[in-house]
């Protein structure tokens, strides 16, 4: 079979698959179409800080939150579009929003690099669980923090690991997600991996600074734990990107009437 007849037979293949089950919006559920105008048009724009939203990522020590840039505001459509493509099986989500993260990545390039000072940048995605990735058949996170090394121009590892399947996030408090989060990831570092492609192989004061990648920011426990995990090993963690943030606590009520 020559590769245009295999052009032909995939496109054969997913026009009978739409007609069994029919492709929507991941975000508004319009029909015949993965993702339409309205919705894609939610990830063009340029990111905006969501750290002051995300309490467990102040310190309280005086110093700045770590900067976190976020695509959308976690709701409606922009909601919808990240459970899709995260816990729906909507792989084919994947290439837009990790074009729309490389982009964002791809702005920030100058400055990050100029924070990172005469340290190279590495990117690590914050890690799921391998219960996760069979459940969802493929890592997004990883996939994610590989779009923003790309716009970027840095390096990228899976330098952090989750220890085992932690409870859900949902319905915990602030001090909750901050212990279940910290009980469940660890530096691969703690299991002996010592391959060259880790950041600590490198000595402690060459060792490189940090963007971390997730999907959605909610308090900032789980990125709090992570940037104390590599802090601790001499890897000072400058910022992080995401997908979308939830808005903070004060402007939630604010929006019900609270």
């Amino acid at each position: 079979m020559t590769r245009a007849q295999g052009w032909y037979v995939a496109a054969a293949v997913h026009a009978a698959a739409t007609l069994v089950v029919p492709v929507a919006c991941g975000g508004c559920g319009a029909v015949d179409v993965a993702c339409c105008d309205q919705c894609r048009e939610l990830w063009q724009f340029p990111g905006h800080r969501v750290e002051q939203g995300a309490g467990r990522l102040d310190r309280m020590t005086g110093e700045r939150p770590l900067p976190v840039w976020a695509l959308a505001r976690y709701e409606a459509a922009a909601r919808a579009t990240v459970v899709a493509a995260k816990d729906g099986g909507r792989h084919d989500l994947h290439p837009m929003l990790c074009a729309a993260l490389r982009a964002e990545a791809a702005r920030r390039r100058l400055l990050l690099h100029e924070w990172a000072q005469d340290r190279r940048l590495v990117v690590i995605p914050v890690p799921s669980s391998s219960r996760s990735i069979r459940k969802r058949g493929v890592d997004v996170v990883d996939r994610l923090a590989r779009s923003v090394a790309i716009g970027l121009g840095a390096s990228h590892t899976r330098a952090l690991a989750a220890r085992s399947a932690k409870r859900d996030q949902v319905g915990l408090d602030r001090q909750a997600r901050h212990r279940n989060v910290r009980e469940s990831l660890r530096r691969r570092a703690d299991r002996g991996w010592r391959g060259p492609e880790l950041p600590w192989s490198s000595p402690p004061g060459r060792r490189p600074a940090v963007v971390l990648v997730d999907d959605v920011l909610t308090t900032g426990a789980t990125l709090a734990v992570c940037t104390d995990l590599l802090q601790a090993v001499g890897m000072p963690v400058i910022s992080a990107f995401v997908l979308a943030a939830t808005r903070p606590p004060d402007a939630q009520h604010s929006a019900t009437g609270a």
